[in-house]
């Protein structure tokens, strides 16, 4: 019989903060008083081939508030080595609470283990894991690989007392997990607690994922031991330590409610203090056991906080005596997808659609989808998009199988999860970091990008920056009294560089003399080693062993499934759209449109207006105008109405996408006159070609917005090769809308796969979290 073993014992340290219970309280409203935010990302997959791509969709809520987050629209995403170098990083935009993006596992990235992290400027204020971090492996397929597991069979116990203590003379209630050494849970495990002459005083029973819990009594100058047979060996291992004086707690949910048994041996000077909160939210109660060394509390589940609730008991000087984690199921919504999905064959595509019951279209909706063969090996993350932002920033140890406890949620399921909240001990939260260490406000939530302009011209100056794709065209002025302008919420693309040119009425534009500044200039360096939970061990290590996929061709030139050549038909059919809704005539410019090289002034004169820059002002009349009242047509440039016009002053025609002329002023009411309107729509990823660059002052942006693109992955030239159907992907589409009817569209190339996976994750009706497999044959 073996007697040692490892056995991880988790108790709470008695150490005191120094604070009585109405002053605890108030430190923790101090505390809490920034408000927090928490990212979880949806991965396509955990396990990737080089040439393909990492796919991600990223929710950002506000912590503890179970709702999107509105307030950041800038969120950090960084792929790092396991030197904890970065290897890849990127800052994408966050609408609404959404984003997303992708980075290429190319030359840059080599075979290994990778860490995947987002996180905002905001969360730097914090000490806390509201960050996101997932394990990643990549594997060369020169190389192939698989799993590499230790030999041996010492395994690790892990035995938690209730609270954080065990006191003889009362029932207590302990959590056990037993694992392998390579972490796999010996399920169904059972053994006996014996005392030092070996009778037997209680037993337990591990469930399906290693974690079980039983209770007994200790008695005084006894020693107990849990015994248990693994794989023919026998294990004896001591239950220690157990305290003669304390508090011991005891939880147990009743439904509706939960009970709470407190026993003290010793002496109480001062009324106890039962604090519960969520790291947001805090509520108290008085616990007194002057007339009783036990006390019951009942609490309802409706005063706790949905979703984490750390329980606390203090004592009148402010020492912590117990604590554990409470999850409230209650007042968490979930929503699912009808059961048949629709697949229908388009070509050499399949058709997706999808179904979630009760969707509120006004409401936030975004999806995710990781379409993989069904007998993937490549996807295993250890949390949903939901689990992640209930668990991860509060509990020290990582869990798996999450999905399980979180939808189709039982009681048995409920019981089997507080098993696993016993076993977590403490939180995350550190009750002198609360006290004496409150976060400061030194980063700012990131509404896109600032910058501030300024010149050192003695010169007036009146200047425009051209339009970018997600910003219409804007004017400033310099002057005597004012040599600086600011602009915030720019939204710029990569590939996007600001083009600023000097408005000289009657003259062709010139470089204006411009310093320009920018905030945020870079991605943020930040190190989350040392914040709690911050490393997820027990992902799959993914080593060479032996060449078991020899027949693997790897990739052929990589395709993008439709993007490329419907993009002129694409085009087409927006321009019939907008047609179609449009009260004047269209005319739409291609990319390489001679009209390009022209004024406006001089395209629009052919159309029955009168145009002259002669004086150095945009003069423009209808010759013969159809209705009566003002012969001026109205301007607009990228829907914004135009009142001085002198900006047309040799505009040029080179980024011009369409441009839509209503003679009669339809739709206008009475703003309208004899000129009628005139509408110019730009589009700046045309660029500006062969023109001097002294007519702009070109300023590249030292930190802008990755382009949100079409996911592309490899072709693969074999898709029936073992190592594509265990490690491969079949496609990913993220920021998945729900339209009205709760459906959800989307296409998949048809690599004649008969079983593939859909892994589903997202967000309906504002807060009701999706998470979903469902295996599909077709």
């Amino acid at each position: 019989m073996k007697k040692f073993c490892v056995v991880a014992s988790l108790l709470l340290a008695l150490s005191s903060i120094g604070q009585t219970p109405k002053s605890i309280i108030a430190s923790f409203d101090s505390y809490a008083d920034l408000p927090r935010e928490v990212v979880s990302v949806h991965l396509n997959k955990t396990v990737f081939l080089k040439g393909e791509e990492i796919g991600f969709q990223a929710y950002v809520f506000e912590k503890g508030l179970n709702r999107l987050s509105l307030e950041t629209n800038n969120l950090y995403c960084t792929l790092k080595d396991s030197t904890n170098t970065v290897i890849k990083q990127k800052m994408i935009a966050v609408e609404d609470g959404f984003a997303y993006g992708s980075f290429s596992i190319d030359s840059t990235v080599q075979k290994g283990n990778y860490t995947f992290t987002a996180f905002t400027n905001w969360m730097r204020n914090f000490s806390e894991k509201n960050h996101f971090e997932q394990k990643l492996s990549v594997l060369d397929v020169a190389e192939p690989i698989s799993t590499v597991q230790k030999t041996g069979s010492t395994p690790n116990i892990a035995f938690i007392p209730e609270g954080g203590y065990a006191l003889v003379g009362v029932e207590n209630t302990f959590s056990v997990s037993i694992k392998d050494e390579n972490g796999k849970a010996m399920h169904y495990l059972r053994g006996n607690i014996v005392n030092e002459q070996g009778d037997q005083v209680t037993d337990f029973v591990l469930d399906r994922f290693g974690v079980g819990r039983f209770m007994f009594t200790p008695r005084p100058n006894e020693k107990y031991f849990a015994k248990f047979t693994l794989q023919e060996q026998e294990y004896k291992t001591p239950i220690t330590p157990i305290k003669s004086k304390g508090v011991n707690m005891q939880l147990t949910d009743l439904k509706s409610e939960i009970g709470i048994i407190f026993n003290l041996k010793g002496k109480q000077k001062d009324p106890y203090q039962l604090i519960i909160h969520n790291g947001v939210n805090l509520n108290a109660v008085t616990i007194d056991f002057t007339e009783s060394k036990k006390q019951i509390k009942v609490i309802k589940k409706e005063d706790l906080h949905p979703g984490m609730n750390i329980i606390s008991l203090f004592d009148g000087k402010g020492k912590v005596l117990a604590e554990r984690l409470f999850f409230n199921f209650q007042d968490l919504n979930f929503s699912a997808i009808n059961e048949t999905v629709n697949v229908r064959k388009v070509e050499d595509s399949l058709q997706i659609t999808l179904t979630i019951p009760n969707v509120e279209a006004d409401k936030l909706n975004r999806l995710s989808v990781s379409v993989l063969p069904a007998t993937t090996k490549a996807y295993n993350p250890q949390y949903t998009t939901a689990s992640y932002l209930h668990l991860s920033p509060y509990i020290r140890n990582d869990i798996r199988h999450t999905q399980h406890y979180f939808f189709d949620n039982t009681a048995k399921k409920r019981f089997q999860f507080d098993n696993l909240m016993l076993m977590q001990g403490r939180s995350t939260y550190n009750w002198n970091t609360i006290i004496n260490k409150p976060p400061k406000y030194r980063f700012d939530f990131e509404k896109g990008i600032s910058m501030i302009g300024t010149s050192n011209s003695e010169e007036s100056l009146d200047f425009f920056l051209s339009p970018l794709e997600n910003h219409d065209l804007d004017t400033f002025s310099f002057n005597q009294s004012n040599k600086e302008f600011q602009k915030d919420l720019l939204f710029p693309y990569e590939d996007e560089i600001l083009k600023f040119a000097q408005i000289r009425p009657g003259k062709e534009s010139l470089a204006p003399p411009l310093y320009v500044r920018f905030k945020p200039m870079s991605i943020p360096n930040v190190d989350f080693s040392s914040t709690p939970n911050s490393r997820q061990d027990g992902f799959q290590d993914l080593q060479p062993e032996e060449r078991i996929f020899q027949e693997f061709s790897g990739f052929s030139e990589v395709t993008q499934l439709e993007e490329v050549t419907v993009e002129g038909d694409r085009r087409k059919e927006r321009l019939e759209r907008i047609k179609a809704t449009s009260y004047g005539r269209i005319h739409a410019f291609e990319k390489d449109d001679f009209r390009r090289n022209l004024y406006l002034s001089n395209y629009l004169s052919q159309f029955g207006y009168r145009v002259s820059e002669a004086r150095g002002f945009f003069e423009i009349s209808a010759i013969n105008p159809i209705t009566s009242g003002p012969q001026i047509p109205l301007m607009y440039l990228d829907g914004a109405l135009i009142t001085d016009l002198s900006i047309f002053v040799r505009y040029r025609m080179d980024i011009v996408d369409y441009i839509e002329i209503n003679r009669a002023g339809i739709g206008s009411g009475l703003m309208a006159g004899g000129g009628g309107i005139i509408k110019i729509f730009t589009d700046p990823k045309l660029g500006i070609r062969n023109i001097n660059r002294k007519a702009f002052n070109e300023i590249d942006i030292p930190l802008a917005f990755a382009r949100p693109e079409r996911f592309s992955n490899p072709k693969y030239l074999n898709y029936s090769d073992p190592l594509f159907l265990q490690y491969g992907a079949v496609d990913w589409h993220p920021n998945l809308s729900v339209d009205t009817s709760g459906t959800v569209s989307f296409k998949i190339p048809d690599l004649g796969q008969e079983n593939m996976i859909f892994h589903i994750e997202g967000v309906v009706n504002g807060n009701h979290f999706i998470s979903e497999a469902k295996e599909i044959s077709y």
